[in-house]
């Protein structure tokens, strides 16, 4: 007796379930939809935890956050049309800081395609270069293999993840009916193989030799996933008496150690801190920084070497000044650099820095200034995290904060960010879903266009079972522009870059959601209602009311205080 049509089309998505699961992929994120309706049951009748949103743009950032944290591809499954594009912005994200995601779109079969069929685009290949890989699976027909499906499940993951990982498409077609009228649970799995070959890298041989770093050098810490140990770097930068430039997603800066310059960003302004008597070695793990005074002074310095070391082979190069990349693991090439060279003390250039830096901390901690400016609302909110938990930094304002005045501490923070293209949507989905992976509490600071960009991914924070305190900088618009030239244009300046919204209270959309809420007008309510948020489980929104025409000035006047001391100094 032949299969019916909807049997068929059930059948293969029953196969790519057990496929996924049996090679770790344990989490699929929802948008319902009608003809992803054979990949939808598929899951739901599967081990999989499932999560339902129903904005595909915020369910493929919550993706991304969860795959930040664990490392493993998240699944996405979406109906056809306008619901595919919605996942373009998190793939763009993905794609560019290497972000594992498998997203599973429906699709109409190709009869219906340029023959204005309902909800019918061109998805083959839709997301061009930005995927690593693709497949289309045609309608289903009898004959259908389990063999290859898994075979093409198994692909899909591995490309995924190795040699760069990024989100990977499959696209599967399907006529109706899309599930037979009498559903029946597939039996228990049979025990087709799944393997995964993934390759292993280790220090490629001569490409580190001692005599590639002078005694002068400089240790830049780029962005680095929590996972990734970075125990050893001071103990290199020890060794070899260089300073550590760490970006704020390093997971180094917020640590103690005489070699780190936490505030470098700010003593760029004086640049001749810098100079060193002769050319410096740099020697750079990670991916690029936040800071654009250190990419600027990246593009003039003398530089007589320049190392990045990454496990991949994409290339992070902005200013062309790299002269040597090494494919590798960032550990094993630190323990032939402490095997290699010989110890050296401090060189003269830690030592000017470590003492500027020392500097810079004291008047930050001075400043006095509002809650929600910049340089307290940083320090306030580093003194009052918890040990162990995250701090999910929005892009714009929010990162760029902290990078410059974020403090050294005795706790160890866990930070993410989007910035593989920094863009501003789906922050509050993708906090979410590190909160969901990690299990831990989760701070998340963020700017109100920021905020009223991801409205509809509050809806997956309403009913988290751990502490996500989110602190919304609310200052009437987009402040990041006042910081820019065209504030200069004052006749049309407000209306189309100040972006005033005329929320002047967050509240309601608070009680909408269901969130906790609490504003604070200073510095110890501020730290009193944090407080309570990290230990109250849930969604707490911390509304803090700025104003975004002195922020500049703030800045400005620590600016200039640099600026003198060194210069004077």
């Amino acid at each position: 007796m032949e299969a019916d049509q909807g049997s068929l089309n059930l059948h293969q998505a029953q196969w790519v379930m057990e496929g996924l699961y049996s090679l770790g992929i344990t989490t699929i994120i929802i948008s319902p939809g009608s003809r992803s309706t054979p990949l939808t049951v598929a899951a739901a009748d599967s081990d999989m935890h499932t999560i339902i949103h129903f904005d595909e743009r915020g369910a493929a950032f919550h993706a991304l956050g969860i795959a930040r944290v664990t490392g493993m591809p998240t699944g996405l499954i979406c109906t056809s049309g306008t619901a595919v594009a919605n996942y373009f912005p998190a793939i763009l994200e993905a794609d560019a800081d290497q972000i594992p995601l498998l997203i599973m779109t429906a699709d109409r079969p190709d009869e219906l395609v340029d023959r204005g069929a309902n909800q019918t685009v061109h998805q083959k290949d839709i997301y061009g270069a930005r995927v690593r890989g693709f497949h289309n699976f045609k309608p289903p027909t009898e004959g259908i293999a389990k063999p290859a499906i898994l075979e093409e499940v198994s692909q899909a993951i591995e490309i995924s993840l190795d040699p760069v990982p990024g989100p990977v498409h499959l696209n599967f077609q399907y006529r109706e009916p899309l599930i037979p009228e009498e559903r029946h649970l597939q039996d228990e799995p049979e025990s087709d193989p799944v393997t995964l070959h993934l390759l292993s890298r280790s220090v490629p041989t001569g490409q580190i030799s001692p005599n590639l770093l002078t005694d002068q050098g400089i240790i830049l810490m780029g962005r680095l996933d929590p996972s990734a140990d970075s125990s050893a770097i001071p103990a290199l930068a020890e060794h070899l008496g260089w300073p550590i430039l760490p970006d704020i997603q390093s997971q180094l800066r917020h640590k103690r150690h005489p070699a780190l310059i936490n505030h470098f960003d700010l003593l760029l302004i004086a640049a001749d801190l810098f100079r060193s008597d002769r050319p410096v070695t740099i020697l750079h793990f990670g991916v690029p920084f936040v800071s654009k005074r250190l990419n600027q002074w990246l593009e003039t310095a003398e530089i007589e070497r320049f190392l990045h070391v990454h496990p991949t082979e994409l290339r992070y190069d902005p200013g062309g000044r790299i002269t040597q990349r090494i494919q590798a693991e960032m550990s094993p090439v630190i323990d032939q650099m402490i095997k290699d060279i010989p110890a050296r003390s401090a060189s003269p250039l830690l030592e000017r820095l470590q003492s500027a830096e020392s500097w810079v901390s004291t008047i930050l901690e001075e400043q006095g200034l509002p809650i929600s400016e910049n340089p307290t609302l940083v320090q306030s909110t580093i003194k009052n995290i918890g040990a162990g938990e995250n701090l999910f930094l929005a892009s714009s304002m929010p990162i760029r904060a902290f990078d410059m005045f974020s403090p050294s501490t005795d706790v160890s923070i866990d930070v993410y960010a989007n910035r593989g293209v920094s863009g501003i949507d789906g922050t509050i989905a993708t906090a979410a879903g590190v909160a969901t992976a990690s299990r831990k509490a989760t701070t998340l600071v963020i700017g109100d266009l920021a905020f009223l960009h991801d409205l509809n991914s509050l809806a997956l924070v309403k009913d988290l079972e751990i502490p996500f305190p989110i602190i919304l900088i609310n200052n009437g618009g987009g402040g990041i522009f006042h910081f820019l030239p065209v504030v200069r244009q004052t006749d049309i300046f407000e209306r189309f870059f100040g972006t005033p919204h005329h929320l002047s209270d967050f509240r309601p959309i608070a009680t909408q959601f269901s969130l906790n809420y609490h504003s604070a007008e200073t510095t110890d309510e501020f730290t009193t209602v944090y407080r309570e948020a990290r230990s109250t489980p849930g969604a707490t929104l911390i509304e803090l009311q700025g104003d975004r025409q002195s922020g500049p000035d703030h800045h400005l006047e620590i600016y200039a205080r640099i600026k003198q001391n060194f210069q004077n100094g």
